[in-house]
């Protein structure tokens, strides 16, 4: 029979065991445990990187009984999970937009003659601040409800029914620090798989399955303008890509 292949709690436990019964031959030693590990009950973001499937790779609280303070790193926003013993002091600068909301800190943390801790958080207000705006392109380069984001990251989610031209370009000459740009076009219906195939199934001319595509994409019928340019590329195809 293959041995058995232990989860990464189990293996956790594994080790700090250990580490407990080396501490029982220090009784007067206060102790101060440093895990890079996902403890269950922890707030993740979009920033960390899943690994497994499912809850697997978490790590429950139990297993870090018997420490006086335990030190956590991976998950990027400042908390704790049993009192101020057992927390993650989070990054000092944001990594996605996720972390928007955070208020990045570090922990200056001081142990009694007990073991018993006490916890100062101090704000770092470093780096650019992150703000996610939304509207149509019009209103986010006009509106002076946007200026408080001028100075900071920017995430854009641009509600145009229609992708502006050099979208980037013109939001830049407003918010000169955009980094990221989203298209959410007002009521996009997109079709489900069994209706993407019915429309193939259906489809009598390449033009009929490029409309539909189109439609599914955008949310809406082509215009007449656009269904002339589909029109053209396909003829331009057929020819081999001639104009």
């Amino acid at each position: 029979m293959p041995p058995t292949r232990l989860r990464h709690d189990e293996v956790t436990r594994l080790a700090l065991e250990r580490i407990r019964r080396d501490l029982q031959q220090r009784p007067h030693h206060r102790s101060v445990l440093v895990a890079h590990t996902f403890v269950a009950g922890g707030e993740s973001s979009e920033s960390e990187r899943e690994l497994t499937v499912g809850n697997v790779d978490r790590v429950s609280v139990e297993a870090f009984t018997g420490f006086d303070y335990v030190a956590l790193g991976h998950l990027h926003g400042s908390q704790q999970l049993d009192g101020p013993r057992l927390a993650y002091s989070g990054t000092p600068l944001p990594y996605s937009f996720s972390e928007q909301h955070h208020t990045k800190s570090v922990r200056i943390v001081e142990l009694n003659a007990a073991g018993q801790p006490t916890v100062e958080i101090v704000p770092l207000q470093v780096g650019r601040s992150l703000a996610t705006i939304e509207g149509c392109i019009e209103q986010l380069c006009r509106d002076p409800q946007f200026e408080a984001a001028v100075e900071a990251r920017v995430r854009v989610i641009l509600t145009d029914e229609v992708l502006p031209l050099q979208a980037m370009a013109r939001l830049r000459e407003r918010f000169p620090h955009v980094a990221e740009l989203r298209h959410r076009p007002p009521e996009l219906l997109r079709s489900t798989a069994s209706e993407r195939h019915q429309q193939v199934q259906q489809a009598a001319s390449p033009f009929e399955l490029t409309s539909a595509f189109f439609a599914d994409q955008q949310g809406r019928s082509a215009n007449s303008a656009e269904a002339e340019l589909l029109q053209q590329a396909l003829e331009a195809a057929a020819r081999g890509g001639e104009r």
